[in-house]
Formats: structure tokens, sequence, C-alpha cells
């Protein structure tokens, strides 16, 4: 008995897959929206990219969570969905087995630790956020101190949109605009309507 009910939960379906399929795949497409890069200096590069998603996948999760059990299992089906999508790229460019476990592996802790920061600059009125962004997201780039400002009043804008949002409205979400609210400057997300920020 106990081997079959071994082989049922092999195919047994995440009931939370489906919506963390859809909620990355818009949460992916803010994080690779041109402004980030083109006017706000975010380094158009792999690194940039993934801090990018990692930075709107703690926005999003810490709402998730906040809405309890029901949210917290979305959030850790959408921290997996994150991650296989980052296993197979790596291994589409060509990295091998041992090299891809050790890959996540230091990924997924500096995730942790980004993750930690964003929240600790959320929660401080000082320029807590904004160092952080300017230490992880920029890498200590040389950029504008007036940049990093904008990009710390974005991540706190998301962030209250999201807090605000109805749960069924984030579970529901079809653009990135629904989830993110506005973009910096008010520039239009690709592929969102004119009314979905």
């Amino acid at each position: 008995m106990g081997v079959i009910r071994s082989i049922a939960g092999v195919f047994r379906r995440d009931p939370y897959a489906g919506s963390a399929a859809d909620l990355y795949d818009l949460t992916v497409a803010r994080a690779r929206e041109p402004v980030f890069y083109a006017d706000l200096g975010v380094p158009d590069t792999a690194d940039g990219r993934f801090e990018m998603i990692g930075l709107h996948m703690h926005l999003l999760c810490r709402r998730l969570i906040a809405e309890g059990k029901a949210g917290g299992g979305l959030a850790q089906a959408l921290f997996d969905r994150m991650f296989t999508d980052i296993d197979r790229n790596l291994r589409e460019m060509g990295v091998g087995d041992l090299a891809v476990g050790k890959r996540i592996k230091r990924m997924a802790q500096d995730y942790f630790g980004r993750a930690g920061a964003v929240e600790t600059g959320l929660q401080e009125a000082d320029d807590t956020l904004g160092a952080s962004l300017r230490r992880n997201v920029y890498a200590e780039a040389a950029v504008d101190d007036a940049l990093v400002t904008t990009m710390a009043s974005y991540v706190q804008d998301a962030a209250m949109f999201l807090t605000e949002l109805p749960f069924d409205a984030v579970t529901s979400a079809e653009a990135p605009g629904a989830l993110f609210g506005a973009l910096p400057h008010g520039a239009l997300p690709h592929g969102d309507a004119p009314d979905s920020a």
C-alpha cells in the first residue's frame, strides 16, 4: 500500500502549478520591460535580468504569503516554477548537471538574501531600499542617484499596489500592470491595455 501511495504521489498534479506558471510569465514580462534597462540604467545582462525577476518575484510572493495557507502554497509553486525555468535555461546554455546544481543553490541563496534586503528596505523610512537596489540590482555600476531613487519609488509603489490588491485579482491577473501597477515614468507596459495598470 505504501508503494501505491508513493506512485500516486508522483503523478499527483500540483494544484497551484497552472496559476504559478501564469503568474511567473507575467512577472518575467514585467521584469523584462525595456524601461528598466534603457531608462533606469539596470545592466542589460543575464545577471541584471535575474535581479529584476527576483525583485518582482519577492514583491509578488510577499503578497501571496500574506494571504495565508492558499497564498503560501501558490508562492511556493511560483518559487519552484522560477527555478525550474532557471534550471532549463542553464542546461540549454550547455551547463553540466553538477554545475547546474551548484549554480541553482547559489542563485537561491542570492535570491533569499536580496529578498531580505528589499523587505528591510520596504519597512524603513530611510535610504535602505535604495542602497539595497544599488548594491544588488545595479551591482555597484556607476548610475545616477536620481535613477536609483526612481527605482526605489517604483518598488515601493508596486509593493503597495500588490498589498491593496484582492487575492482573487492577483490570481486572475492577465497583464503585468494588473499585478504590479504602473511602470516608472508612466511608460505603457508592453502587452498591457492602456487601462490595465
